[in-house]
């Protein structure tokens, strides 16, 4: 019963945090970034104020006539001063709340990609001791393990736990392991293509030429030999040439060029077969571009997009709730020229974009993942969840401490991701599993502040460290959201739920 309540009450505390400051925008609707509704309200108690500032600020609204637009999200900026004999601080939190048909959205997103033969080994308890919220499971077309195998084991381990489960497919890559173009397979072919021609037809026509023919007629008169002329009619064969106009059909041998669009057709197909048939949350689409060669095909990008919005179109008619997130490139203004990734365009299918930021396959450092988190964050219309690889690069796969990983995802989260994912399970230091700190929270947060009156010093300290379990509101947004999505899902309440760093159950 009181496990009951409490989930209970989680729901409700969510629910009722989420619903004040929703902007809701329609179709063909733009609002602007600096849009701000503000309130403060001053709650007075013994020895403490606390007075909350609430900026709502629509981030982004996709301008679009598609009616089937699943995310608006906003941003919630609480401004937090508290008053007490013994301390004075100033701290700002930035939460993100949204409004999407799937779940909660993806403004607190703790994620992991794991490969189709780690699903036996995953660790349950290390995934919710981490907090991890989402996991992108691989689910193998071609090879085995097969999909139906791992997601039958990924989805019963999981069971009751709250964690979304996404389907992580690899796109435009066939069974051979090479790229397929997505604009499809260009095919040439010589055909016999038949045209009309007039002609000049000759008609020869024959006629009986008629002549008459003398000769002498021969005859005795008193017996005398005598003749007279006499004739008869006789004819030739003769002809004369008519003409005349006709139009025939005849043939040309021409080499014409179709396209073959079944490989993205069946992909599609596959794709649906998944969300019908497995209780799935989401689809993560992988390789959902060109091999760095989009700017040698023309209306390469556009194939992109429009494959992604199929995908979204199908998924929306099969269940509104199912999600469709995408590894992208992490390469900003160049990466729809290379890859055909264009980050606009695919927010207004996608519910979350999630960047590869990989920067030891960048050579790059950890300051490098904020300012692209940063790029990418500008110029999208959804959370963008940044990819983080915890390991050293694909050239040399040593396991980054978890303390570098930490750091990493507070590099993305401060640059304003919605959420981190780690690649993969497999490769990741157990540490990261098993830490006495909390990891980063994804909530964007500025350093607490406190500043000593009359004094000499001033401390500026960018986190405080706590023993005790801790959880952010934007967790208990997070966790309240889960909750919801599986209760409608499963009709019971889950067996326990993960609110940061604190079990519940």
């Amino acid at each position: 019963m009181n496990q009951q309540l409490l989930l209970v009450m989680l729901l409700l505390l969510g629910v009722g945090m989420l619903a004040p400051n929703i902007i809701y925008a329609t179709p063909n609707q733009s609002a602007t970034e600096n849009f701000a509704n503000t309130t403060n309200v001053s709650e007075i108690t013994e020895n403490n104020t606390n007075t909350y500032t609430i900026q709502n600020t629509t981030t982004s609204v996709v301008n679009d006539s598609d009616t089937n637009q699943k995310l608006n999200h906003t941003s919630e900026t609480i401004n937090s001063t508290q008053n007490s004999s013994s301390d004075n601080s100033n701290r700002t939190e930035t939460i993100q709340n949204n409004t999407a048909a799937a779940s909660d959205g993806f403004q607190n997103v703790h994620a992991l990609w794991i490969s189709a033969d780690e699903v036996s080994a995953v660790n349950l308890n290390e995934l919710l001791n981490a907090g991890i919220t989402d996991i992108f499971v691989k689910t193998n077309r071609f090879s085995s393990p097969n999909y139906n195998t791992v997601l039958t084991a990924i989805l019963s381990k999981l069971n009751g736990t709250g964690i979304r489960v996404h389907a992580w497919v690899s796109c435009f890559i066939d069974e051979n392991g090479k790229w397929v173009d997505p604009l499809g397979k260009t095919i040439k072919t010589t055909v016999k293509v038949p045209y009309t021609k007039t002609v000049k037809v000759a008609t020869k026509n024959w006629y009986k030429s008629w002549y008459k023919v003398w000769y002498k007629s021969w005859y005795k008169y008193r017996g005398v030999w005598r003749y007279s002329w006499k004739s008869y009619w006789n004819y030739q064969w003769k002809y004369y040439w008519s003409y005349s106009y006709k139009t025939t059909t005849e043939y040309t041998t021409k080499t014409i060029t179709t396209t073959d669009t079944s490989f993205n057709d069946a992909l599609v197909n596959y794709i649906a077969s998944l969300a019908k048939n497995y209780d799935i949350d989401g689809i993560h689409l992988d390789y959902v571009r060109y091999p760095g060669t989009a700017y040698k095909h023309s209306g390469g990008t556009d194939a992109i997009t429009n494959f992604v919005k199929k995908v979204d179109e199908t998924l929306y008619s099969i269940s509104p709730k199912i999600s469709i997130s995408a590894s992208l490139m992490p390469e900003c203004s160049v990466n729809g020229y290379y890859y055909g990734q264009d980050y606009a365009e695919l927010s207004k299918y996608l519910d979350f974009l999630v960047p590869m930021i990989y920067k030891g396959n960048y050579n790059k450092n950890t300051a490098w993942i904020g300012t692209t988190t940063k790029w990418i964050v500008e110029h999208s219309n959804k959370p963008v969840v940044a990819g983080l690889q915890i390991y050293e690069s694909d050239s040399n796969v040593v396991k980054l401490p978890a303390s570098e990983i930490n750091q990493d995802i507070q590099s993305a989260i401060s640059n304003g991701a919605s959420g981190y994912a780690l690649f993969r399970y497999g490769l990741i230091d157990k540490a990261f599993f098993h830490q006495t700190t909390t990891t980063p929270s994804t909530t964007n947060t500025t350093s607490n502040t406190a500043t000593t009156t009359n004094g000499t010093s001033t401390n500026n300290n960018s986190s405080t460290s706590n023993s005790q379990p801790t959880c952010t509101i934007a967790d208990i947004i997070g966790a309240a959201g889960r909750v919801k999505s599986y209760v409608e899902t499963n009709k019971v309440l889950p067996n326990y739920v993960q609110i940061g760093s604190l079990q519940v159950s």
